[in-house]
């Protein structure tokens, strides 16, 4: 049965004519599914009954269902685990804003587990197994969606961050796809520059991504702004050096004439030396860019630990002394696992042994 969820308007339209349907009856179906959230044919009650029915024989909506789900005490973020139709798990984390305003932002997952395998993250060391599909990217969201309406009128999600598991640009259609129907006016209509895609440095994906005429944010997770040392943290770095993501984040900014996020997670003793920032200032100098200084959210299976607040501060005066322009990330979920770098489908074992999905 074909997943109506990676449809886009042309792909739904192109299967309301296979159907001999109206063109007008495929942007309904869009609307349904991605404006509407609807999972059941049967609430689809402006397409004609034959339609619906003909739809229900060779077609479907789901979601996936929640395996297991944790919220944080500290600020109200959710971590969930979401089992696919293959039995395969990934983690992706629901942030609230902290206005009360019912708006917030869904961390997603474009891959189940990680090829690049960064020292200092869970997901990496967890493997690469397989590529998430266009619907089981946009489910992340549909469910956040779903579950905070459940809760609090006026609850909606205002924004998407590719910064789950996964290197999107190593899934570049289904992530460039799920983009573009989140951000259609007849879908969910989230604003371009609401969404952050990051990158680990995979540059024939900036360059290509530079050329798709979207507004979207990019990051790059650097962590290092020296060859021997990034090796070690972002091993892809051995294939794609410092001096080819450089070449690659000039040209994405002349392209687009956007700036590009740089990320940097501190890790005690390792990168966060006046040294380090100052070769971090004049690497990231040479770009319209800014940094998010990220402390290092610890995994139980790394040796790294986080830098103690007095290196911050001084990490963070030599850069403002360079006229680099950087923040401190404000940390979320991370009393659940479920800030950057920590997402690994953790719970895979105890669903194995006997957990039961959610239903809903």
């Amino acid at each position: 049965m074909k997943d109506l969820k990676s449809g886009d308007i042309e792909d739904l339209t192109d299967l309301a004519v296979s159907m001999n349907q109206p063109k007008f009856r495929g942007v309904q179906l869009f609307q349904w599914i991605h404006k509407r959230g609807v999972t059941s044919f049967d609430s689809m009650t402006d397409l004609p009954l034959e339609f619906r029915e003909e739809l229900k024989r060779k077609c479907f909506v789901g979601l996936p269902c929640i395996a297991a789900q944790q919220q944080s005490a500290v600020d109200g973020t959710r971590k969930l685990l979401l089992r696919f139709s293959d039995g395969l798990t990934a983690e992706c984390v629901i942030m609230p804003h902290e206005d009360n305003s019912g708006r917030c932002t869904v961390c997603v997952s474009s891959q189940i587990g990680c090829p690049v395998g960064c020292a200092f993250c869970a997901t990496g060391n967890m493997g690469f197994l397989r590529n998430l599909s266009v619907s089981e990217i946009l489910s992340q969201v549909y469910l956040a969606n779903e579950m905070g309406r459940k809760e609090q009128e006026g609850w909606h999600v205002s924004n998407v961050v590719f910064m789950g598991m996964g290197e999107p640009f190593l899934n570049y259609n289904a992530v460039l796809k799920s983009i573009r129907i989140l951000t259609n006016p007849e879908g969910m209509n989230i604003g371009q520059r609401r969404i952050v895609v990051s990158t680990s440095g995979y540059v024939p994906g900036i360059k290509k991504f530079a050329g798709e005429g979207i507004q979207v944010v990019l990051a790059v997770s650097l962590h290092a702004a020296n060859n021997e040392l990034r090796d070690k943290l972002v091993p892809l770095n051995r294939k794609y050096p410092l001096e080819e993501i450089a070449e690659a984040c000039s040209y994405y900014n002349e392209k687009t004439g956007k700036r590009i996020t740089f990320e940097y997670a501190l890790i005690s003793g390792l990168n966060d030396s006046k040294e380090c920032a100052v070769q971090l200032a004049k690497y990231v100098r040479l770009f319209s860019a800014n940094i998010n200084v990220i402390p290092l959210n610890e995994v139980s299976h790394s040796e790294y630990r986080r830098s103690r607040k007095l290196q911050i501060r001084s990490f963070m005066k030599t850069l403002e002394s360079m006229g680099v322009e950087a923040v401190i990330r404000k940390e979320r979920g991370l009393d659940i696992a479920g800030a950057c770098g920590q997402l690994c489908a953790s719970v895979n074992e105890r669903i194995k042994s006997g957990g039961i999905c959610e239903k809903r």
